[in-house]
């Protein structure tokens, strides 16, 4: 967690432990149909961010993780970050079946 009581953010940090450079790829199934962002994280290196879920999301966030090359490796963070106001139904809930 880091920002403030009544704006937190999600701090995650994805790091690579191998020899080599990796291609981590991050879909924000919340991100309203935009694409997955690709983040080159350096062999021995690490990348970090702080997500703005309540910003985005009404505080809802769900963030899946692959690498490029790596069918093995997944994954998958879902959640609700509260802020101390009333909460939202989660957006994807919203959403009509077709």
């Amino acid at each position: 967690m880091a920002g403030t009581a009544d704006r937190p953010l999600l701090r995650w940090t994805i790091s690579n432990g191998g020899g080599s450079p990796a291609r981590v790829q991050l879909a924000d199934a919340l991100g309203g149909g935009q694409p997955a962002r690709v983040l080159p994280v350096p062999a021995g290196a690490s990348h970090q961010e702080d997500w703005d879920a309540i910003g985005q999301a009404y505080g809802w966030y769900d963030l899946t993780f692959t690498v490029q090359g790596d069918p093995a490796f997944l994954g998958r963070f879902t959640g609700h970050l509260e802020n101390g106001t009333p909460s939202r139904t989660h957006p994807g809930s919203l959403i009509a079946e077709h």
